[in-house]
Order: C-alpha cells, then sequence, then structure tokens
C-alpha cells in the first residue's frame, strides 16, 4: 500500500467522513489592534515554524506571514512571480535560475535577498531539524536539490535530475523566505513581541502561546500587492465546539465552527454557498459555505484481484449508477469524477457527471445482470463513528439495488486503524472497501499521477486498481506530447472516458469543509483558493 493510501486510511480511521477543516474558533479581540479577525479552532496550530509547520490550519496561517519566489495569485490555484521577478532553466533542465525584486523586507526590517530562500533550503535539508519538507527536495526519483548558490539578488538551485515540479514545491510554506533569526537546528515555537519569528508576507506573529492563543499583525516593513485588510487576526485554540459556535452566532468569533448535530439547520437557515454568497432564509449573505478541501476524494474501492469485481467492467459501472450520493449534497460535494473538483484539469461542470449524483437503479440493473458472479460479496467499512456506518449502509442498499440477495452480503466492521490492516497487503480478503478517503501533497497537483493511481496497480491503490495498460499508455502520451493547459485539458477529458468506460473505483464526494462566519464580515472579501483556502490578507470585516 503506498503512504497516499495509508494517510487517507488514517484520517478515516480517525472518524472522517466529509472533511470538516473548519472547526475554528473564540475569543476576546486584543484592545490594542482596532480591525482584528477572531479565529479559534477545536484543535491547534501544529507549529509556526516555516520549517516545521504541516498542518491545515498551521498552513492557512503561513501562507498570510510567508513571502516565496512564486505564490498563488490571491483566491487562485495560479502560481504566479512573488518576490522573484523570472527565472531560467538550463538546457538539461538541472539548474534554476531565480532572479528577485529589490525591496521585500522581514518583519524586523532585515532585506530578503537569495540567502533567504538559500537558507530556508538549508533548514529543510538539516537533518537535526527533522523538518517534514527534507524528503521532498532530496528524493532521487523526483526532486534531489544537490547544490543552491546565493548572490544578493540572485538564486541558483542545480537539480540531480529535471524535476517538472520543483516551482510547485517551492511555492510551499516549508520554502518562503526564511531569517536568518531562525534557528538552523531546532524548531523555534515562542514568540512575544513581532520580531521573534521574522516573515516577509503581508503579516507576521507577534504572539505564539502553544495550544492557547496566537496573534498575527501586519507585517511594518511589508511593501507588496497582496492586500492587507484587518489588522490581524487572532486565534484561539481547543476550543468546545458548542463554545465556538454559540460565540460565533454572538459575533465574538469571526470565523466559526459549527457542531456536527447543527449542521443541518444551519444549511437550512443560511443557505449553502459554494461558489458565490447565498442569501439565507433571514437575510444574512454568504455565513455558511462548503468548499472543496485539500484535493481529497472519498470513494468506494473494489478489490480486482478477487473473481467479483476481476475484468467486471459492466459490475464496476452499475455499482456506481447505483450509488446514492445525494445525502452529501447537505454538507458537502457529491462528486462522481477521479479527480477532485480543486484538482487542475478537473471538469467542474455538473452537466458532465460521468454518472448521476441520484441512484439510477433501472440502469445499474440492466448492467449487473449476469455480472454478479457466485452472487456473494464481501465488504470492509469503518465502523467507528457516525459517518463510516453510514456510508456502509448506503453502500448496502447500492448492492440491493443491482441485484445482491441482502442474506449474501457479508459487512466487516473495522474500528480505527485496524481497517488499515485489513485492506492492506496483496490480497486483502474483501471485495469492497466503503467510502475510502485520499488526499495529496500540494507538490502532488499533477492530475496525471492520481489517475495513474487508478489504473496502475503499481502506483498506489494495490489490488484497488484496476490493471488497464491502454489507459497508461494514454497517459504516458498525453505527458509526453502536451504541455500546460493543453495538457491539463486533455487529462480531464481522459478523467471522463476513464470513469465512464473503465469505472476503476466509485467516486463518492470530494472533501469539504463546512465554514461559518459572523455578521460582521463582508462576504464579497471571501477569496478562496484551493492550494490555502480563504485568503486571510483579503479577509474584511465590519
Amino acid at each position: 500500500m503506498s503512504r497516499r493510501l495509508a494517510v487517507a486510511l488514517a484520517t478515516l480511521a480517525a472518524g472522517a467522513g466529509l472533511l470538516s477543516a473548519a472547526a475554528l474558533g473564540s475569543g476576546a479581540r486584543p484592545a490594542s489592534l482596532q480591525k482584528v479577525v477572531v479565529v479559534g479552532t477545536t484543535g491547534n496550530l501544529d507549529s509556526i515554524d516555516p520549517a516545521i509547520a504541516y498542518g491545515t490550519t498551521s498552513w492557512w496561517f503561513e501562507y498570510a506571514t510567508g513571502a516565496w519566489l512564486y505564490n498563488y495569485r490571491d483566491g487562485t490555484s495560479r502560481l504566479v512571480p512573488e518576490v522573484a521577478k523570472r527565472f531560467t532553466v538550463s538546457k538539461d533542465g538541472r539548474t534554476y535560475r531565480f532572479f528577485l525584486r529589490k525591496g521585500y523586507r522581514f518583519s524586523d526590517g532585515e532585506r530578503v535577498t537569495a540567502r533567504s530562500f538559500a537558507y530556508a533550503i538549508q533548514r529543510a535539508k538539516n537533518k537535526t531539524l527533522n523538518s517534514p519538507a527534507g524528503p521532498l527536495i532530496t528524493d532521487r526519483k523526483t526532486i534531489d536539490i544537490v547544490g543552491v548558490t546565493a548572490r544578493r539578488l540572485t538564486l541558483a538551485i542545480k537539480l540531480g535530475r529535471p524535476a517538472p515540479t520543483l516551482l510547485t514545491t517551492l511555492a510551499m510554506p516549508f520554502f518562503q523566505a526564511a531569517s536568518s533569526k531562525l534557528p538552523l537546528t531546532r524548531e523555534l515555537i515562542n514568540v512575544t513581541k513581532v520580531g521573534d519569528l521574522p516573515t516577509a508576507g503581508p503579516y507576521t506573529w507577534e504572539l505564539n502561546s502553544p495550544l492557547q492563543e496566537a496573534l498575527i499583525v501586519r507585517n511594518p516593513y511589508y511593501r507588496g500587492p497582496r492586500p492587507r485588510k484587518t489588522d490581524g487576526v487572532d486565534i484561539r485554540m481547543l476550543m468546545h465546539s458548542d463554545d465556538c459556535y454559540n460565540q460565533t452566532l454572538s459575533g465574538e468569533i469571526d470565523i466559526g465552527c459549527v457542531p456536527p448535530n447543527q449542521l443541518a439547520d444551519v444549511a437550512d437557515q443560511y443557505g449553502v454557498s459554494r461558489t458565490k454568497p447565498v442569501v439565507g432564509r433571514n437575510g444574512w449573505v454568504g455565513r455558511f459555505w462548503v468548499k472543496p478541501w485539500g484535493g481529497c476524494l472519498f470513494s468506494t474501492f473494489m478489490n480486482e484481484r478477487r473473481d467479483l469485481f476481476r475484468d467486471n467492467t459492466p459490475l464496476r459501472k452499475a455499482l456506481n449508477w447505483a450509488v446514492d450520493r445525494t445525502p452529501y449534497a447537505a454538507t458537502g460535494i457529491p462528486w462522481t469524477h477521479l479527480l477532485p473538483p480543486d484538482y487542475p484539469g478537473s471538469i467542474s461542470d455538473p452537466r458532465q457527471q460521468p454518472y448521476s449524483v441520484a441512484p439510477n437503479l433501472d440502469k445499474a440493473r440492466q448492467l449487473a445482470a449476469g455480472h454478479l458472479r457466485d452472487g456473494n460479496v464481501r465488504v470492509a467499512y469503518q465502523s467507528a463513528g457516525t459517518a463510516g456506518p453510514r456510508d456502509a449502509q448506503r453502500l448496502r442498499q447500492a448492492l440491493i439495488g443491482v441485484g445482491f440477495d441482502d442474506s449474501r452480503i457479508d459487512m466487516v466492521g473495522f474500528a480505527g486503524f485496524d481497517l488499515i490492516q485489513a485492506i492492506s497487503g496483496e490480497n486483502p480478503p474483501f471485495d469492497l472497501a466503503s467510502s475510502i478517503g485520499f488526499c495529496l501533497e500540494p507538490a502532488d497537483r499533477d492530475p496525471a499521477s492520481i489517475l495513474d493511481m487508478f489504473v496502475h496497480p503499481t502506483s498506489g491503490f494495490g489490488p484497488w486498481a484496476v490493471n488497464s495498460p491502454p489507459y497508461q499508455a494514454k497517459l504516458a502520451l498525453i505527458s509526453r506530447r502536451l504541455k500546460g493547459a493543453a495538457r491539463l485539458r486533455a487529462l480531464g477529458k481522459l478523467d471522463l472516458e476513464i470513469s465512464r468506460k473503465l469505472a476503476p473505483a466509485v467516486p463518492l464526494a470530494a472533501g469539504a469543509s463546512q465554514w461559518f462566519f459572523s455578521a460582521r464580515v463582508f462576504p464579497y472579501s471571501l477569496r478562496w483558493s484551493p492550494a490555502y483556502g480563504w485568503s486571510l490578507p483579503a479577509f474584511n470585516v465590519k
């Protein structure tokens, strides 16, 4: 089993149904600042040190405080020059040379130079610091940085082999401009004033009390083009979800949470905003949002090494038509493509979904007729929590819908991480794995790598992938002949074709986060990017 699938299973084993990344916060606004956004979390910031921070919420704040060679344009997934003006690549593809702009400064006044980025790479590779970024730039098969040269405003990076994803990787929070004040071999944790952890983005850290509270404020030396609508952002940690919810309703919190038992009521009262602000029943605009998050997809997987689904495309298609995805619509994103909706190349037009969101049992039964093999089916599912058992029952109904006898459907539940063991290995003893989620790193945002996982057993999913040499060849041909936007369009069309003709999995819903805002928030200031979520610098409140 690949690392990607194991990580996804760990998420599912912890009780995840759809991702809910916005279980956020509480707190009174600092009196010294006039206009502060208050956020909270039932969790915490795992770190504020850019070489160590790896959590979703931590990265959200890192994108407000950091500055990169290339960064994502506010509210988009498009990489554009930030501190770098431009770059060149040698003919052999192994040397990148970046030419930097003047004028960027850290929050303590220190100038940002090529050494600032070289130092970020040096910290990432330092074995004593043990940054999670190290393996991303020292892998001989993908990105292997073997040398860095920094001279004033020119940065040269030498690679062991060509790496087309280098720019995307360097846009991760790990590789933002790093101040020389950051220790090389240890994590910087406590912050009590501006300048303790200098950053070069629109905002910087003024306070960090681990597991309690953190505050970012404007970088006094920032002169870049990114917005700064508020004086700062205050995050309060480890809140109870009910307290967080009630304080969001009262306006003490600006970006808040909704307990699971309140989701349906909040969606009904405030409406569900997805791409633009929606007016709720009480006249509030854009207070509850559901957005795709993290390139995550929840699917039911079919075991291609057991008789039931081996070389059985009609049954795989039938199950896709039989599954009811409508329950995910209230607080999630029903989805039938293999590429998540926030991924490059993904076709987001609902009219081009490979399968219907509501079940079409007539079509499903026609496809399944004569393809049920011996009529027995064995299903592994997550028994912990409420989401896993609920998804498993929907799968049971779909199996009955295509013609299986209820008495011959064997549902086997596994709590927590036991599910990982149950479906791992070369020949797991299950025909189906119910509602499995997988998520990819930002550096893996290449649609070809996702599609390859579904059609090539050695690329990630093992027995849960269909071995299809024809589609493996098509993927290789597209990557060899096309580049840029043309390549992404071709991969999006191939996703549609593979989904309809091969049906290697049963996609259910895209990973989603639910976001609940106070009445203070200007809904039209919200800018969403698949890379880091809502733009904190663009955020505005009354």
